[in-house]
């Protein structure tokens, strides 16, 4: 009986022994797991804010990563837009009253949407846009059925078209990345007059110039060969 008894007291001695074997994680080392937990839960709005670019009339900020958010504000400093995007984003004045929010969509192509601010009015969204003025915008209409082969190059009000809208029929390239984005350049002249374009033509991507009447009618000895092929369809 006594050695049972013996045996059982140094058992009883050994387990506090045995426990060791599976000590818990100190306080630090719960600390460390917690904190990186922590820092892949993480959303976000969990980041500090960064304003990447703030005026009068609007501001860009650093949400996250790739993430950016752009607020446009009205004469008042109210807020009249405000949107997220992950794609590239530019915002700009077009000129001292009018807003320019360009966001990238791939292979080129831009798309934009303006603020006139002094009407509190924003434009329709624009793509394939060729030349701005103060007032004028010349863009690719693709709009039509086979939109590759029936595009149009049409100038108008950039935010009311009856107000001015005219449009041209150029035979722009089919062929390849560049039958994307035809248009290599252009430029309204002053008075906004005339429209100086530079673009691909064909199958075959001829490089063609011409100078396209806007505002005014031109006479025949004012078109040049280049400008004539251009404008067959006016």
């Amino acid at each position: 009986m006594k050695k049972t008894v013996a045996f059982l007291l140094c058992f009883a001695m050994l387990l506090p022994l045995t426990s060791c074997y599976g000590v818990p994680a100190s306080s630090d080392d719960t600390a460390d797991i917690g904190e990186s937990t922590t820092e892949l839960l993480k959303t976000p709005t969990d980041y500090p804010i960064e304003v990447i670019e703030s005026t009068k009339y609007y501001m860009i900020e650093k949400l996250h990563l790739t993430t950016v958010r752009y607020s446009i504000y009205d004469l008042n400093g109210n807020i009249v837009l405000r949107e997220e995007t992950d794609r590239p984003l530019t915002v700009s004045m077009l000129n001292e009253n009018v807003v320019d929010i360009r966001v990238g969509m791939g292979t080129g192509i831009v798309r934009h949407k303006y603020y006139d601010i002094q009407n509190n009015r924003f434009s329709q969204d624009y793509d394939y846009v060729a030349a701005t003025s103060g007032n004028l915008v010349a863009y690719i209409d693709c709009s039509m059925a086979d939109p590759m082969y029936n595009r149009k190059l049409v100038v108008r009000d950039i935010f009311d078209a009856s107000t001015f809208c005219k449009s041209f029929s150029l035979y722009f390239s089919t062929v390849g990345v560049l039958a994307q984005t035809p248009i290599l350049s252009a430029s309204f002249t002053e008075g906004e007059d005339e429209l100086e374009l530079v673009y691909l033509s064909g199958v075959s991507c001829v490089q063609l110039t011409a100078t396209l009447p806007i505002r005014h009618v031109v006479s025949p000895e004012e078109v040049s060969p280049e400008a004539e092929k251009a404008m067959q369809a006016y």
